[in-house]
């Protein structure tokens, strides 16, 4: 099972270390079609789905524990971190979903990835990330470049 992140997940970020830095293996850079990145408030991204082809978040994919307990507790972990509390739960932040993403190679594996559960709500308090690479637009943000 892989996962595809996008955010704060991400090497480098906080939350890699604590949920995915030895426990998944990094499997290569990807992008997610169809969905575009908006930089929240509280200073973590959300990936909105839109179904257009020419929208795309870039990320990282990482390969899940073959043994199932350990995969299923380090998506629970996620699951906490994302507010999901299960399908189409109206308290759900994030929902958890399974996306093709474009890999290495030209391959489209299929992988876990949470997209926000209120996409309206976040467009309207968030900012558009431009080409959808966090990691790019907090660099650059942290050098000023948006002043």
């Amino acid at each position: 099972m892989l996962l595809f992140v996008y955010g704060t997940l991400r090497r480098g970020f906080k939350n890699h270390g604590r949920y995915l830095a030895g426990r998944t293996t990094f499997a290569g850079r990807a992008v997610l079609r169809g969905a575009v990145l908006v930089h929240l408030p509280e200073g973590y991204p959300a990936a909105l789905g839109t179904g257009e082809a020419e929208d795309l978040v870039h990320g990282e994919l990482y390969r899940l524990p073959d043994d199932a307990a350990h995969a299923r507790s380090i998506v629970a972990g996620l699951d906490a971190l994302e507010d999901y509390l299960g399908p189409g739960d109206p308290r759900n932040l994030y929902e958890r979903a399974e996306r093709a993403v474009e890999a290495g190679g030209g391959t489209r594996p299929v992988a876990l990835v949470y997209l926000h559960a209120r996409p309206q709500e976040a467009l309207e308090r968030g900012i558009l990330v431009p080409g959808g690479d966090w990691t790019a637009f907090v660099r650059r943000e942290a050098s000023g470049a948006w002043s």
